[in-house]
């Protein structure tokens, strides 16, 4: 029984030794961005694009049909989709880098 807490404890370690440098990745990979420009004048610039359609502006059937597609458990979760983000975290330690996600 000692040596299964004992692994337990290790894999937990390691376990939230990788979250942690996920999370710092993340996290300099924002700084990264934001540093080139910032989140307002990204937005700024996205909005006075001739392409820009406001969210209001869309039809229903486009927005079902996204969300069809993107997130087909979409009104069965409550905004965050533990299946699909344990997928995307299984591909990052995978790829050993931020593959999914961004």
């Amino acid at each position: 029984m000692k040596l299964f807490k004992r692994i337990f404890l290790v894999l937990l370690f390691v376990f939230l030794i990788i979250i942690f440098y996920i999370i710092f990745r993340g996290y300099a990979l924002y700084k990264e961005a934001i540093n080139e420009i910032s989140l307002e004048d990204r937005i700024l610039a996205i909005q006075n694009d001739e392409n820009f359609v406001s969210f209001s502006e869309l039809p229903d059937y486009y927005i079902n049909a996204v969300i069809a597609v993107e997130d087909h458990r979409f009104y069965s979760h409550s905004g965050i989709d533990i299946i699909s983000t344990m997928r995307a975290f299984i591909k990052n330690i995978q790829a050993n880098e931020l593959a999914e996600g961004r």
